[in-house]
Parts: C-alpha cells; sequence; structure tokens
C-alpha cells in the first residue's frame, strides 16, 4: 500500500479548482469580516461552513491532504463559535494562516507534485493545539527510539530521599521556569526568559536520577536551544508543549521522581522531539539530539531546488506499519477481554478509541482517506460502547473485528510495497475470483452489502473483484471526459460530437458499471449511473457542443462521487447514502434524475435545477 502521494491522478481537481477557490475566497472573507466585528458570529458560521463545503468537494476528488488541512480548520471556526478556545487571539491568525495556505496546497497539487499531507504538520498541530487535541506528531508517521540513553549530567546535586530542602528547591525552580515562560510568552524580554527556561530544565537534570525523567530534561533542553538559537519558531503547538513540561515539574513537586516517571507520556516526548528535528540547527544539544535520535531521517524528505516534496520511503512505511499494527493488536486485546468477560467491564475498552484515533491520525498523514475513516468510525463506534450509549450485540463486534482486518490486510500490503484498498479498491484477494460466483445473487448481495457488511468470505472476493472492475471503468470514464472537456473545440466539432475512441467507449463502460452495481444489488446507484449515460449520450454526444462550466463542475462531482461511493461500499463505511445524495444532487444539476432507482432516467425540466447562493451558505451539518 502506497500513500496517495505516489502517481495519483489528480485531474479531477482541475474541474473543481476554480470552485474551490471561490469557496476558499469566501471563507478567507467571512472571517476577516468576523474579525473586523467579533460580535457578529454569524461570518464565523459562514467560515466554518465554506470550509465544510471545500472539505467536502476536496474529499471527493481525493486531495486527501488539503482535506484534512479544510477539516481540522472547519473544527477550528466550530471551536471558536462554541466558545471552547481559550487564545482566541492566536486561534484567529492560525485560522487565516491555514486558509491562505490552502489555495497554495493546492495550486501544488494540481502542477503534478505529490499529495503529501506530512508537510502541513506544523500548521495542523497549531490547529489542535488551539483546540485542545492530541498534536498529529504523535501519529507513527513520526516513531523515534524513546529509549536513547541520556548523558550523564555535567554536575550532580545530591538531596535526602525526603529532604525538605529538595522540595523547597523544585517549588523555587518552577517559579522561575513559570516567569521565563512569562516573559518569552509576552515578547517583553524573550530572550532573557528563554534564559531563565533554559537554565531551570539544566538544573533540574542535576537533581533527578531517573533515566526517564532526566531524558524529558535533554529534549526539553534541546528545543529550548533551539528557540534561543532562532532556529525554531515559536509557534502556538511549542507553547503548549513547554507548558506540559511545566505542568510535568509541578507533578515532580508532588509525587516525586518516581510518581513522575510512573505518569510519563511517550507522546509528550515524541511531539517534543518532533520539533527539535524541524529547527536549523540550534546547538550542541540540537545536533546531539538529531544523532541520537536519528530525526533527519525520521522527517520526510524535501526537495527545494524542483519545489517537490517527498513522502515517506518503503522502508519508513515498514516501520509505520509494524508500529500500527502493534497499536491494532492492543485494540483486539482490549475488545477480545471485553467480549470474553462476565460481567462486561467499559473499562477494558477506555484506552481502545485514542489508540484507533492514533492510528486514524497516521493514515491521515499518509494521505490514506479512506482507511483513515475507518479507523474513525470504529473509535466512534468502540467510544459510544464504552460509555453505554449503545448496548452491543455480537454482530456490532464482528463489524469492528471485520474493519480492524480490512485494515490489517492493507498494512500487510504496505510493508511488501503492493497497492492498497485504498488506491485500488480490492485488496488483492478477489483478482483471482470469476463470474462463478455471479449466482451469489441478489439475495446475498442484498443481506450482505445494503446491511454494511460482507461475512460470507465467498462472497466477499466476488464483490471485491468486481468492485475491482468496476474501479477501473469509472477511472476510464473520468479520464475520457476529462479528455473531452479539455480538448479545443469548434463550431464544426459540436456539430459533428465528440470524437477519439476513448469517449466513444464510455456509453459501454457506464452500461458495465450499471451491471455490477445491480449484480450487487445497489439499485441507487445503478439509477446514478443510468442517468449520468442519458447526460453522455443526450448533452455529450448529441451534438450540443462542451457543457458550461457549471455543468462541467457538476458532471466532474458526479463522476467522482460515483468512484468515492465504489470505495465505500468495499470499505463497508455508513456514510454511503450521503454520498449518493452528494451525486444525484450533482444530477439534478446536470437537468437528470436517477429516478431512485436501477430504472431508466429521464431528463428533468430545468426549472427544478436549484442555484446555490454562496452568499447565504447552508448551516454545517
Amino acid at each position: 500500500m502506497m500513500p496517495r502521494n505516489e502517481g495519483m491522478d489528480h485531474s479531477a481537481l482541475n474541474w473543481v479548482k476554480k470552485e474551490l477557490d471561490e469557496t476558499i475566497r469566501q471563507a478567507r472573507l467571512a472571517l476577516e469580516a468576523f474579525v473586523e466585528n467579533t460580535s457578529d458570529a454569524s461570518q464565523l458560521q459562514f467560515c466554518a461552513t465554506y470550509l465544510h463545503q471545500a472539505r467536502g468537494t476536496l474529499q471527493m476528488v481525493e486531495v486527501d491532504g488539503a482535506a484534512l488541512l479544510a477539516e481540522e480548520l472547519e473544527g477550528l471556526g466550530r471551536a471558536l463559535l462554541d466558545e471552547t478556545v481559550e487564545r482566541r487571539g492566536e486561534a484567529y491568525e492560525v485560522l487565516m494562516r491555514g486558509i491562505l495556505q490552502l489555495p497554495d496546497y493546492l495550486d501544488h497539487v494540481q502542477a503534478g507534485h505529490p499529495d503529501v499531507p506530512i508537510v502541513l504538520l506544523p500548521l495542523l498541530n497549531d490547529v489542535r493545539a488551539l483546540r485542545g487535541e492530541p498534536l498529529l506528531s504523535e501519529s507513527a508517521l513520526f516513531n523515534p527510539d524513546l529509549t536513547v540513553p541520556v548523558p550523564p549530567p555535567r554536575e550532580r546535586e545530591a538531596f535526602a530521599r525526603d529532604s525538605g530542602e529538595l522540595h523547597r528547591l523544585l517549588c523555587r525552580l518552577r517559579h522561575d521556569l513559570q516567569l521565563g515562560l512569562l516573559g518569552w510568552y509576552r515578547g517583553s524580554d524573550p530572550e532573557d526568559g528563554l534564559d531563565r527556561i533554559l537554565a531551570v530544565i539544566e538544573h533540574l537534570d542535576q537533581v533527578t536520577q531517573l533515566e526517564p525523567v532526566r531524558r524529558l530534561w535533554w529534549v526539553s533542553a534541546g528545543l529550548v536551544e533551539a528557540l534561543r538559537a532562532g532556529a525554531l519558531d515559536a509557534s502556538v503547538s511549542v507553547k503548549l508543549l513547554l507548558g506540559q513540561v511545566d505542568r510535568r515539574i509541578k507533578r515532580l513537586i508532588d509525587d516525586g521522581e518516581a510518581g513522575l516517571a510512573a505518569e510519563l507520556s511517550p507522546d509528550l516526548l515524541r511531539n517534543l522531539l518532533y520539533y527539535v528535528a524541524r529547527a536549523a540547527d540550534g546547538g550542541e544539544r540540537v545536533r546531539a539530539l538529531k544523532d541520537a535520535f536519528e530525526l533527519e531521517r525520521l522527517l520526510p524528505r524535501e526537495a527545494f531546488a524542483g519545489g517537490g516534496i517527498m513522502g515517506p520511503g518503503i522502508d519508513s512505511l515498514r516501520a509505520v506499519s509494524e508500529a500500527v499494527k502493534e497499536d491494532l493488536t492492543a485494540v483486539k486485546d482490549s475488545l477480545d477481554l471485553y467480549v470474553r468477560s462476565a460481567p462486561r467491564d467499559p473499562e477494558d475498552l477506555a484506552r481502545v478509541p485514542e489508540i484507533l484515533r492514533r492510528v486514524a491520525d497516521t493514515f491521515g498523514m499518509l494521505a490514506l482517506g479512506s482507511l483513515r475513516r475507518i479507523a474513525q468510525e470504529q473509535a466512534d463506534r468502540v467510544q459510544a460502547i464504552a460509555e453505554g450509549d449503545v448496548d452491543p450485540g455480537d454482530e456490532e463486534f464482528t463489524e469492528i473485528a471485520e474493519a480492524i482486518l480490512l485494515v490489517e490486510a492493507s498494512l500487510d500490503q504496505m510493508a511488501s510495497g503492493a497497492e492498497a484498498p485504498d488506491e485500488d479498491v480490492g485488496d488483492g484477494a478477489g483478482e483471482e475470483a470469476g463470474a462463478p460466483g455471479a449466482e451469489a445473487g441478489a439475495g446475498s448481495a442484498q443481506s450482505h452489502v445494503n446491511q454494511g457488511r460482507v461475512s460470507d468470505p465467498e462472497f466477499r472476493l466476488l464483490m471485491l473483484a468486481m468492485a475491482r472492475e468496476a474501479a477501473e471503468d469509472i477511472a476510464r470514464v473520468k479520464a475520457a471526459v476529462l479528455a473531452y472537456l479539455q480538448a479545443p473545440r469548434t463550431d464544426a466539432d459540436a456539430d459533428a460530437g465528440p470524437g477519439g475512441e476513448a469517449f466513444a467507449e464510455v456509453p459501454r463502460l457506464l452500461a458495465e458499471l450499471k451491471g455490477s452495481f445491480q449484480i450487487l444489488d445497489l439499485s441507487r446507484a445503478a439509477g446514478s449511473v443510468q442517468a449520468l449515460a442519458d447526460y453522455v449520450s443526450t448533452r455529450l454526444t448529441g451534438g450540443e457542443g462542451a457543457p458550461e462550466t457549471t455543468d462541467q463542475e457538476a458532471l466532474a462531482e458526479v463522476i467522482a462521487g460515483i468512484e468515492y461511493y465504489l470505495e465505500a461500499v468495499v470499505e463497508r463505511r455508513r456514510d454511503r447514502e450521503a454520498i449518493l445524495d452528494q451525486v444525484e444532487d450533482g444530477l439534478r444539476r446536470l437537468g437528470v434524475s436517477s429516478g431512485g432507482g436501477g430504472g431508466e432516467a429521464g431528463p428533468m425540466p430545468a426549472t427544478e435545477v436549484d442555484s446555490p447562493t454562496p452568499e447565504e451558505p447552508a448551516d454545517v451539518q
């Protein structure tokens, strides 16, 4: 399973880029209006809504990095509306920075460069930090060895185990650190503030002995050294992390060194190391940390001369695969313990949602949007069970287990360098399945696909084989239609209708695609494909010439939506009907109707097509 940044075709982005740019511009204007008059919350609502619209379009055309950024920015806008963000001034700045970066990132992808979400990680971390969410640098994609030995301290101060003198010293050191943080935050004397912080951390290293605690001081000192040298920006996330170091000192005061060592989470150390890795230089301590933890190897490679950005190599992907599989093993163990216990204890599931969301974050950084959604959905389902919101039966756990097995199969393919279901709808197992299994019939499909689960292995193989062929068909349709729309045209061309062997194949490909959906008993999707075929035959091959820009955008959404729906069926996602809603909306804008089923679709009167009004966006769902 290679990430989407390798060889992905983003031609569909060309169809919707103009509309996306306008939507993002409207989000920026709404935010500017709100910042000028913060009493008008409707402008912030508009901003969040435009970002929601952009996110949906980006998901449809599979630019996962930009879709992830739009999703996180929308979340920050919603948090500002809900007044759950404390540092609102910084939040406005970060939200605006993200909105401005979105079109630049899209221009980069449209120019043929890969979609590599990890290059957005510093910005995404700032957005997450302001919302109080875990940073994305906690994902398995940045996974240094956190057991690296700590160098001995330059000096050592000895205190009795229960010394009141040590307690008083620690209280004084924390007070000094807070004064340093205050001076640095406010910018009144940032260099003096950082000097004070560094002196406190170095002193803490002299009075503590346990390696996990001293490792925290070592890495924290490296981060401060990089800030002091101007080798690293004082971002929202960096400020958050040094605030967390302050809280660890409080734990040291309250619970002692052993208590702090037992409580230390690897996430804090991993996040600190990520920003040390990003430092341009910073000094002797920064260089020592980069060498000891091999940090240069763990960051994405940026080719500045050519303007290209490369994602993680196959060795890094294999390491990521192993780390994620360890997380999934922990999830399966927790689920197994819960299911086998009598009575069942929800506490056994307490950590599962957190682990699955970390896995989802990892997939997000790899531009594997579909696998990310699978992990997110299972996290939500397990959290609902753990909190007592649902009373699960065995079927619920079977579905969760099947989803995890699908993710694990994808990880195995990533380790071998093969394509994954995320890019190539099937999982490889279905390549040998053939037509003889087709007599599984509509009844089997009805009970398996429409209910969102496939427990019969033979039917699963058939479905994957058919889905692979259908994915190839819709990809060829997309390429042929795009080539037709982009070709220079004259009046004579319009009279003759579109030429080209590729486009001539479109009606046959759509007929085969409709047939595949009918065999799988997906009648509503089959109806949408029939409506698309009607549009192609009457509007494109009928001699009317290339459609208007608005129709081209709607056509792009319909084709991308059908492709996206097919992916959702294979992955047994619950948003399949919502995807078809968007497909049918696009068909209505084209003036055709799917008829709500697999039958023939006829043209709709143009008066029934509603035009969206950008100035009055719908509420965020």
